[in-house]
């Protein structure tokens, strides 16, 4: 009888901690995403600004963000402009191939802030990120 109890304790708690560790697909919590180029290279220490958090980017232009609802603004600053050939979201670091698609944004120059540029990411998660625009925010 204390075999089978403990064999039901046991069971019980593998049921219950399986539950604490995420899949990665960010359904449903936090997930992470890729500020990068146009090569897949992430673009670390951009300021942004999440619903759920703030943080800069990370050394893979990685940063975290909540996927049932959040809003993202990136504070664009002169370090990207380099960047002719445009910014992207991706899915996964250092590819290129993994761009997201379909994510709504706003982008918005400080100078004339009546006339933003909206969409949604397209192409392997491209935004169109002009020069003279100062912040981006995307809707998740």
């Amino acid at each position: 009888m204390k075999s089978i109890v403990s064999l039901v304790v046991a069971g019980a708690a593998v049921f219950a901690l399986s539950g604490c560790a995420g899949d990665g697909s960010g359904e449903g919590g936090m997930d992470t995403h890729y500020l990068t180029d146009i090569n897949g290279i992430g673009i670390p220490d951009v300021r942004y600004d999440c619903t759920s958090n703030s943080a800069v980017t990370g050394i893979d232009g990685d940063y975290a963000f909540d996927s049932t609802g959040d809003s993202c603004t990136f504070i664009l600053d002169s370090h990207l402009v380099d960047t002719a050939q445009g910014l992207y979201i991706n899915g996964s670091p250092n590819d290129a191939t993994s761009g997201v698609d379909g994510i709504f944004y706003t982008c918005l120059n400080y100078d004339t802030s009546a006339n933003p540029h909206t969409g949604d990411t397209i192409g392997q998660g491209h935004f169109n990120h002009v020069f003279n625009y100062d912040e981006c925010t995307f809707r998740y």
